[in-house]
């Protein structure tokens, strides 16, 4: 059993639930108080994470190809080095969200200066899955020092402000876009630069490094046991530096070493086969499987040494520097959701959304885009698809569009679920509409009507004159989900290829393939 709680603040003082949280912890370490939290939050892990460079190198990489099965890639990938195999294991976007691209990112994990093989996000559980067999049958240990993260004693000031040395940004906004009665939360969130001799580009992405919920670190101290002096000592480290969400193989193993009954080591054993075990979400999270073996008794310090660094999330930047050279904006979703009993909360997204308050700093960088921007023709059409969140880059594009006077016409695909609560910026576009910016505005509200209508659906209805933008030199854009909307939108643009310039299904992948190899097809997901 957890030791009881100690209410150091009343449910009546003037704080929030997150202040009243932090504060609690704050008095329990300085006074060796036990504590804990009756209502305390866990949350789902999110991996925005900056992209590093590419690693040269003279091999080729043929399965370099989001659209190439894992079984083929892999098999492209036989005989070659482990980081290639491993390299062939990932989503192959370079999306940027692992705090890499694929290639480096294998190249580090091969080396053993990453040892985390859960960071590709749209690989999910099959590259983690695949990265491991790779490892074990390498018969090598993914080990080495972890980098630093900002704010450690590890960490250096280089005096130039970038992912090891994070600005502390000031808060400038946290606006919800979405009207009362929206299903959703989605956050205009604007952070302060200036004077930090940090730039950035319409494509680029924001870095941030996110601070964890206070109510879920009381808890996990308190399922510790941790003492005053404990919870003075590792608190903070656990709120700034640590990632508390994703169980690591060290962890499991530590509870397994210090687990007493047998059905409870038995029961760690099929977790690290990643098999199901009863009483368990699909995805256990830390705060999971303290509770669920509860009897297992680890020491604070032990614990700490399991847990990897915090990651940051790395966010599509929502503003254009020649309109605001000293802001960056960001369109952001607020991740909030019940799971085993539970309620869980995007890391990051509930930080920036809820957490951090105005002229708070936020630790941010910039991540330059690899390529992804409007085009440097300003002559040329551009088509954007960019529903929910996805509408970020498309509106630092428009921005950029207007301030160079571009003459090239615009097109934007929006969707989301309702347009009486949930047409994110409509006042800003509408009047690009009316300013004549935004050539077409195309609208697609999913729950609005008997049957759903996503973006891919639209782009199909206007698919002559969507062929006529492309044969005009258009380059087309997505951003958003990779795994759904993404694929569903890559299918129509080839469907119109095929149909409208009457070609067989191979002509029409050469097609986009070489629109891709020519910059004019260009994709930002995750």
């Amino acid at each position: 059993m957890t030791s009881p709680i100690v209410p150091l603040l009343p449910e009546t003082a003037p704080f929030s639930e997150d202040q009243r949280s932090w504060l609690n912890g704050f008095f329990a370490g300085l006074l060796g108080a036990d504590i804990g939290a009756a209502a305390a939050t866990s949350m789902a892990p999110t991996t925005d994470a900056p992209a590093a460079d590419v690693e040269e190198d003279d091999e080729d990489h043929p399965w370099h190809d989001a659209a190439m099965p894992m079984d083929e890639r892999m098999a492209l990938a036989e005989g070659r080095p482990l980081k290639s195999k491993m390299m062939a294991a990932m989503a192959q976007l370079d999306c940027g969200a692992c705090g890499y691209v694929c290639q480096s990112y294998s190249s580090a994990i091969a080396s053993g200066e990453e040892k985390n093989l859960t960071l590709c996000q749209p690989g999910g559980k099959d590259t983690a899955k695949k990265l491991k067999e790779l490892i074990k049958t390498a018969d090598i240990t993914v080990e080495g020092k972890l980098p630093a993260t900002p704010g450690d004693e590890n960490a250096v000031n280089t005096g130039v402000f970038d992912r090891k040395n994070p600005f502390p940004a000031p808060l400038l906004a946290a606006t919800r876009l979405n009207a009362a009665g929206s299903a959703k939360d989605t956050r205009y969130v604007s952070v302060d630069i200036m004077h930090s001799g940090l730039s950035y580009k319409a494509g680029d992405a924001l870095g941030v490094y996110p601070e964890n919920c206070f109510a879920l670190v009381n808890d996990i101290l308190s399922l510790l046991h941790a003492s005053g002096g404990e919870i003075a000592m590792y608190r903070n480290q656990l709120i700034r530096e640590l990632d508390i969400i994703k169980p690591t193989d060290e962890l499991l193993e530590l509870m397994q070493v210090n687990a007493v009954d047998q059905a409870d080591k038995d029961k760690i054993t099929r977790l690290l086969e990643e098999e199901a075990v009863e009483g368990l979400p699909a995805e256990p999270q830390i705060i999971d499987l303290l509770l669920f073996f509860e009897n297992i008794k680890l020491k604070v310090k032990d614990f700490i040494g399991t847990l990897l660094p915090m990651s940051p999330r790395l966010y599509s930047i929502s503003s254009s520097p020649k309109a605001y050279p000293d802001e960056v904006h960001l369109t952001v979703g607020v991740v909030e959701y019940e799971m085993a009993g539970r309620k869980r909360k995007g890391v990051a997204s509930t930080y920036l959304g809820q957490r951090v308050h105005q002229h708070q700093p936020v630790r941010v960088f910039i991540q330059p885009s690899h390529g992804f921007a409007p085009p440097s023709d300003t002559n040329k059409p551009m088509i954007m698809v960019g529903p929910g969140t996805g509408i970020a880059p498309f509106r630092a594009f428009l921005q950029d569009r207007k301030a160079d006077g571009a003459v090239g016409k615009n097109w934007l695909f929006f969707g989301d679920q309702h347009e009486a609560t949930d047409f994110l910026y409509r006042d800003e576009l509408e009047q690009y509409v009316a300013d004549g910016i935004l050539s077409k505005l195309t609208t697609a509200f999913s729950r609005d009507g008997d049957e759903k209508v996503y973006v891919q659906h639209r782009m199909l209805q206007h698919a002559a004159e969507l062929w006529a933008w492309l044969n005009d030199g258009g380059h087309f854009y997505v951003c958003g989900d990779a795994k759904r909307m993404a694929k569903d939108v890559d299918n129509a643009l080839h469907q119109i290829i095929a149909q409208q310039g009457q070609m067989s299904d191979e002509d029409a992948r050469a097609y986009v393939k070489q629109m891709s190899a020519n910059g004019r097809y260009q994709r930002d997901v995750y």
